[in-house]
């Protein structure tokens, strides 16, 4: 029967079949997809640099903004306790922030404001210079520090609140780095 309908269309005998079951790795690599579509097409992140900007979209949803900022951004770095970056934000003055990293379902902000899509061209080319093959959170550090550097108001003034001495932070980076 499906053979005769396949050709009564002229479509391909699979096509005829309406459901199909999807398999627990399809629905993970179109959750994946979904994820990544605002990535540089063809540019590979970290695990821990994704991670980071996951949490960056979930602060945002958190503190009722419609746009991830360069400061959601740097609580994503700061939220991945494990990573050199972390340790280098630790040791330059600034707490890390665990709240709310347990939750794995909130909601996402997927827009990104100018700034923060700056920040990921700046860490985009951060790890091109290096010659890396992934952009990573210091990477990403390097990206808010530039901004910073660019004159973003609101990343100076966190610097300047928490007391991060910007030349001393941007010097460790760029020594992990070569």
């Amino acid at each position: 029967m499906a053979f005769k309908i396949a050709m009564l269309f002229g479509v391909a005998i699979e096509s005829v079949f309406l459901y199909q079951e999807k398999s627990s790795m399809q629905n993970l690599l179109e959750k994946l997809t979904n994820f990544t579509q605002w990535l540089p097409k063809g540019e590979k992140f970290t695990f821990e640099a994704i991670k980071a900007i996951a949490y960056a979209q979930q602060r945002a949803v958190l503190l009722g903004e419609k746009e991830v900022q360069p400061l959601h951004i740097l609580s994503g770095l700061l939220n991945q306790p494990t990573t050199i970056t972390a340790r280098l934000l630790q040791e330059n003055g600034l707490a890390i922030d665990l709240e709310d990293s347990s939750s794995e379902e909130t909601s996402k902000v997927d827009k990104f404001s100018p700034e923060s899509k700056y920040v990921l061209e700046l860490a985009l080319n951060a790890a091109r210079l290096k010659q890396s093959k992934y952009i990573d959170t210091e990477h990403l550090l390097l990206g808010l520090i530039q901004l910073t550097q660019l004159g973003n108001s609101d990343l100076l003034d966190f610097w300047q609140t928490n007391g991060v001495n910007l030349e001393a932070l941007t010097r460790q980076v760029q020594e992990l780095n070569n």
